[in-house]
C-alpha cells in the first residue's frame, strides 16, 4: 500500500453535510492565493505555512481537519504530513474544488 493510500478521504457530499451542521471542522484550501481569491468553498481558510500554525492553535483532537486542492492529490500529501505528526482526524476531500464546482455547490468568488 502506498503511503498516500493511508490518507482518509471524505466526499464532497459529506463535507457539505458537515458544513450545514456547523460541525467542528477546519477546511483548508491548499491552492495558490490567486486561485483561492478567484473561487473557494465558503468557510475555507487559505493554507500557507504561516497561517496553518496560527489556525492549529484553535482546534483540538475533536476537530476534523479537511484539506482540498484542485483535484485532491496535493491535499493527500498535506494530510499525510499531518498524520506523520500524530494527528488522526485529518482528511483529503475527494475530487478537490473541481468536483465541488462540477456538482454545483456554492463557491465564494472574487
Amino acid at each position: 500500500m502506498s503511503r498516500l493510500q493511508q490518507v482518509k478521504t471524505i466526499s464532497i457530499q459529506e463535507v457539505t453535510k458537515l458544513l450545514d451542521e456547523n460541525a467542528n471542522i477546519c477546511l483548508f484550501d491548499m491552492r495558490t492565493e490567486d486561485e483561492y481569491i478567484a473561487a473557494h468553498i465558503p468557510g475555507a481558510v487559505h493554507l500557507t505555512a504561516e497561517n496553518f500554525h496560527e489556525e492549529a492553535e484553535h482546534f483540538d483532537e475533536n476537530t476534523m481537519i479537511i484539506f482540498y486542492c484542485y483535484r485532491g492529490n496535493a491535499s493527500k500529501v498535506q494530510a499525510l504530513d499531518l498524520m506523520a505528526q500524530g494527528v488522526e482526524n485529518v482528511y483529503s476531500m475527494d475530487g478537490g474544488i473541481t468536483a465541488w464546482a462540477k456538482e454545483g455547490y456554492q463557491l465564494v468568488t472574487g
